[in-house]
């Protein structure tokens, strides 16, 4: 069996905005056996994601924001899992940009390392992808997946792009379907909404999510809006 390994450690919007490219993995690789490394920090949102046959959690808090000593031990630990798993794995996607998850891969042995890289920093990838700046996260990450699908990724995925253009399509990939809610959890976000007197399934609703700026390694204020900001913004889009 085909053995796949999908590393995003965080954070929780980035894992969000990486489900269409695990999704078009899963499409092309149906068979497969695909485990998703995760930090425990966003183990809640990756266990909704209907891609993974199973998740793997690191301590994320260690590994991106410890002490070196802590982050060395991290990554001892998860050389310890990967060369516990047999037959290892043939091909990983890295959804990050650090050089030191492709020497972890190198050094776990996994003979297919493909992940996104930046220009001039050491690269121990066999398949690296250094999609245009200016694409959307959404289009950085399917442009790493496509790049390994040989024509597999089905065209809803890519819009018009070709598996060999980094230019963004006319629509963007939706990311309606990749969310799976656990039994009942739908039915009491309809009922929590109702209490405040939303009713959901009725007319056109439009969602905001905030997005807190802030993972295990950075905080970003300029995305910590005031809430007047967002109810103006409201405001606009309804009108």
């Amino acid at each position: 069996m085909e053995k796949l390994l999908c590393i995003k450690i965080a954070s929780q919007g980035d894992l969000l905005l990486a489900a269409p490219a695990f999704r078009a993995l899963r499409q092309a690789h149906p068979s497969a056996q695909v485990t998703l490394m995760v930090g425990s920090t966003c183990e809640e949102v990756a266990r909704h994601l209907p891609f993974f046959d199973e998740i793997q959690r690191v301590n994320d808090r260690a590994l991106m924001a410890g002490a070196f000593w802590e982050k060395a031990g991290e990554a001892w630990r998860i050389l310890r899992w990967l060369a516990s798993r047999k037959p290892v794995y043939s091909e990983v996607f890295i959804f990050h940009r650090d050089w030191r998850y492709g020497l972890l891969m190198r050094l776990a042995r996994i003979p297919v390392r493909r992940g996104l890289s930046r220009r001039g920093a050491p690269c121990f990838l066999t398949h690296p992808c250094q999609p245009d700046e200016q694409d959307h996260h959404v289009e950085q990450y399917l442009a790493m997946v496509a790049a390994g699908a040989e024509g597999k990724v089905q065209s809803s995925e890519v819009g018009s792009r070709t598996l060999a253009t980094r230019h963004p399509p006319p629509v963007p990939p939706s990311l309606a379907g990749v969310w799976s809610f656990a039994e009942g959890e739908k039915e009491a976000a309809l009922e929590g909404a109702a209490q405040h007197g939303f009713k959901p399934m009725e007319g056109k609703w439009i969602a905001l999510g905030f997005g807190g700026g802030r993972n295990v390694k950075t905080q970003t204020e300029l995305k910590w809006w005031p809430l007047t900001h967002y109810r103006e913004l409201a405001g606009q889009l309804i009108r």
